[in-house]
């Protein structure tokens, strides 16, 4: 997947431009947080700078690095899926946690929209490794280092204190041994004391070096009564998944609940030996989509366009079989049910409750739009190790009167069947292998129309204005462009997207700074912004910015032919400083 994938996961506009050009600066003698604008923890920069200072400044270690830390998440995953799943089950978890990461858009897992995103799910797998080591043993290294790695993951992002918190509590509380709870309590904490010295000691020393109101006004935007929160903050959360709409809530689990079902008269027909049956009906639901395209006449050419195809309803039905939308609500289901096990019956399964807790902490932000795409991908790993052990339990119980050799092979086959299935409904992620790539001076990336305008159109003028010693602006968001053009931002801000510049206070700064240190070239690019739920820099938003360049800058050209529309092809317009003549002065 990483040959057949290479170097067509980055985008250069979009977030991803600010996790290359960060780390390079750093290693360039800027300081974070100061000298750059950076939204979550400093692990991640502070470990890419490190590779760019031993490997060089490319593209080619910032992949490396991702790869790298990819590589360890869907190890970790296997090693925890082993103590739940048969391994070949276990072996779909980590395939399943490695394909979407592969993919060429935003949300990937080698050059991601946030490297603090990838490091801090590592951290996260860790975590419970060794949360599952301790409550197998009464090692206290391994709740040390389950709590050091907590730490690590809180340091690179911050909201991955929930669930590291929710899994180190559940833990000790569920950990089976001949002492009461109390003394449990008092032998085990301390063991979290290093964990905890290493969270406070780094941000302890950012907020006496920088303070706490810079931090979380001028940086980290989605802190808790930041501007970014307060503004957009309830629209961009909800958007990720973090919501609850009773109506949405009865659907998707009515979704849900038909793909549990086709599994279970899959696993039925399995147990009778119906083989012939049951593979018949799988490729059915597999090829009833192409056959559908291939058969039948294309939807515009029917009388009612609207209503769904049989491609369209087949597409949906190997969605909801391979990784449902409701998967959240289910492992939630579970969950409850190992509750009720346990409160009632007295069978605590202290493994498998801290692993549907951690899981669905983890996955909280993204509970309503779980996909192996968008914010889900980096947060839903261990949601859906949980839902292939509500499958697993189901399969096993209705295959449980079998011989043992007949149902090791009916369960085999079953899975090898759900992996088809996933691997049907991940494909369309990856159509269109091998993707055709553009050269930059520093990597490969791959040749998307705004890669190539930007490398073909937008380059060059950076590398006109370094070659004379220029200080260069670009507007609103096009940081992968200083990244491959090696020109610093002018500004501490090295993008300027809804909510991260607020006004008031922070935007006098901004400005003052910029009259203090004028840029020689700003770049103003048509990138829109409606996923904030506002559209272009100056016009809806941060619209001061955008008056005081007009006061003191004028347009002397464009990159392409720039306007402000839906799917516009990337441009920009040129400003340059008004030359201000004696009578100007007068």
């Amino acid at each position: 997947m990483l040959m057949a994938t290479w170097a067509a996961w980055p985008n250069l506009i979009i977030d991803c431009g600010r996790e290359m050009y960060v780390p390079a600066a750093m290693e360039h003698g800027k300081a974070l947080y100061r000298d750059l604008w950076y939204p979550y923890g400093p692990l991640a920069p502070v470990v890419n700078a490190a590779l760019f200072h031993l490997f060089g400044i490319s593209l080619n270690t910032f992949y490396f690095s991702g790869f790298i830390v990819f590589t360890g998440s869907a190890l970790v995953l296997h090693g925890i899926a082993l103590r739940f799943i048969p391994p070949i089950a276990a072996l779909l978890c980590g395939i399943a946690f490695l394909v979407p990461g592969f993919q060429s858009w935003l949300f990937n897992s080698i050059a991601p929209y946030s490297c603090a995103a990838t490091f801090g799910a590592l951290f996260c797998l860790l975590t419970l490794l060794f949360l599952l080591r301790y409550l197998e043993n009464a090692a206290a290294p391994n709740l040390s280092l389950a709590g050091m790695f907590a730490a690590l993951a809180v340091v690179t992002k911050l909201e991955m204190a929930i669930p590291c918190v929710v899994g180190l509590t559940a833990a000790i509380f569920l950990k089976r041994d001949e002492q009461g709870c109390w003394r449990r309590l008092k032998r085990d904490v301390p063991a979290l004391l290093p964990g905890l010295a290493i969270v406070c000691g780094i941000y302890g020393w950012l907020i006496h070096a920088y303070g706490l109101d810079f931090l979380i006004h001028a940086n980290w935007m989605s802190f808790p009564g930041s501007y970014f929160m307060r503004r957009f903050g309830a629209d961009w959360i909800s958007q990720s998944g973090l919501r609850f709409i009773p109506g949405e809530v009865a659907r998707l689990t009515f979704h849900a609940s038909i793909g549990l079902m086709f599994w279970l008269a899959f696993a039925l027909l399995l147990r009778k030996r119906y083989w012939l049956v049951a593979v018949a009906c799988t490729a059915l639901f597999l090829l009833a989509g192409p056959l559908a395209r291939l058969l039948l006449p294309d939807p515009a050419d029917l009388p009612v366009i609207d209503a769904p195809t049989v491609s369209t309803l087949s597409r949906r039905l190997v969605e909801e079989l391979a990784f449902p939308q409701g998967m959240f609500l289910v492992v939630a289901g579970f969950a409850c049910f190992l509750l009720f096990r346990a409160v009632r019956a007295r069978e605590t399964q202290p493994a498998l409750m801290v692993t549907a807790a951690m899981a669905l902490a983890f996955a909280l932000r993204a509970m309503m739009e779980i996909h192996p795409w968008m914010y889900s991908l980096y947060s839903s790993s261990l949601l859906y190790l949980v839902f292939l052990c509500v499958l697993w339990r189901m399969i096993d119980r209705v295959t449980a009167k079998n011989e043992p050799r007949p149902r090791a092979v009916g369960i085999a086959v079953w899975f090898v069947v759900y992996g088809l299935v996933f691997a049907r409904f991940i494909s369309v992620l990856f159509q269109g292998l091998p993707w055709p790539l553009i050269h930059t001076p520093v990597g490969d990336v791959r040749a998307t129309q705004d890669s190539v305008i930007l490398v073909n159109q937008f380059l060059p003028e950076l590398q006109a204005a370094k070659a004379k010693g220029e200080r260069v602006l670009l507007l609103p968001e096009l940081t992968g462009l200083y990244f491959i053009a090696d020109v610093p931002s002018a500004s501490r801000y090295e993008l300027l997207t809804p909510g991260v510049l607020e006004p008031g206070k922070y935007t006098d700064i901004f400005l003052h700074d910029l009259e203090l240190s004028p840029p020689d070239l700003i770049l103003l690019s048509n990138r829109r912004t409606s996923e904030y739920g506002v559209d272009y820099f100056g016009l809806d938003y941060d619209r001061d910015v955008l008056d005081w360049i007009e006061h003191h800058y004028r347009v002397t050209g464009e990159i392409g032919h720039f306007e402000r529309r839906g799917n516009a092809p990337l441009s920009a317009l040129i400003y340059r400083r008004r030359v201000e003549t004696p009578a100007t002065l007068h």
